[in-house]
């Protein structure tokens, strides 16, 4: 039962992977917007999600994602829908004089739960507030490797499930996240399609996960 109160902390790293698409894939000064595809898992969950947004110069990312988690024992089952709005802040952008890129990242997320267990209703919330920092290599013309590291604190708030499977109505803690986003772009332009797997370690479980998404430049502005 003990493990069962740690389901939070699998319900920010798929977004945590996805959400910052637009700015990490765009070159400096240019808006785009993106489309993404999450999946992640640990021993004991798992959770998809898809969604988008917008990138106003590479610098401030803003947009949305569903996500389905699901949470199994033999003593319960658990899944959960979660609406997910993000942020990203990219303070430092990579240049000649400048080696890695630095990014404030923050989102929040509204938890519909529903078990087998019985009829309660039972809702909540999470954020996430943190930083990451990543450096673009060029492999090739129409290829790029971002390694990016993420640090960050995560709080989830539970209504309703005390006694079921949460312990308490409240969790938190810290997590790092190591991730490696591959970008592909024709020699004649067109989208970026980006590929990201990710590891996430907080205090009970290393989760992995995939991301995949297109993102589309929208010239300089």
């Amino acid at each position: 039962m003990a493990r069962l109160a740690c389901f939070c902390f699998l319900l920010v790293t798929a977004v945590s992977g996805a959400a910052s698409a637009q700015g990490l894939y765009l070159p400096n000064q240019t808006s785009g917007i993106g489309v993404a595809a999450a999946v992640d898992y640990n021993e004991d969950a798992f959770g998809v999600g898809v969604g988008g947004g917008y990138s106003w110069r590479a610098f401030i990312d803003g947009g949305a994602f569903v996500h389905r988690y699901g949470f199994s024992t033999t003593d319960v089952s658990v899944s959960a829908i979660g609406v997910q709005p993000y942020v990203n802040v990219h303070l430092l952008r990579q240049t000649d004089r400048i080696p890695v890129s630095v990014a404030a990242n923050g989102n929040f997320q509204y938890l519909f739960y529903n078990t087998d267990s019985d009829t309660r209703d039972i809702s909540g919330y999470s954020f996430l507030l943190g930083g990451s920092a990543y450096r673009r290599f060029v492999a090739s013309a129409t290829t790029a490797i971002s390694p990016e590291v993420s640090l960050g604190y995560e709080f989830h708030h539970t209504k309703g499930a005390v006694g079921l499977f949460k312990l308490s109505k409240d969790d938190g803690g810290f997590l790092i996240r190591l991730a490696t986003a591959f970008a592909f772009q024709g020699a004649e332009g067109g989208p970026i399609w980006g590929l990201n797997p990710f590891m996430t370690i907080d205090t009970n479980y290393v989760t992995f996960g995939l991301t995949f998404g297109a993102t589309f430049a929208m010239g300089h502005k």
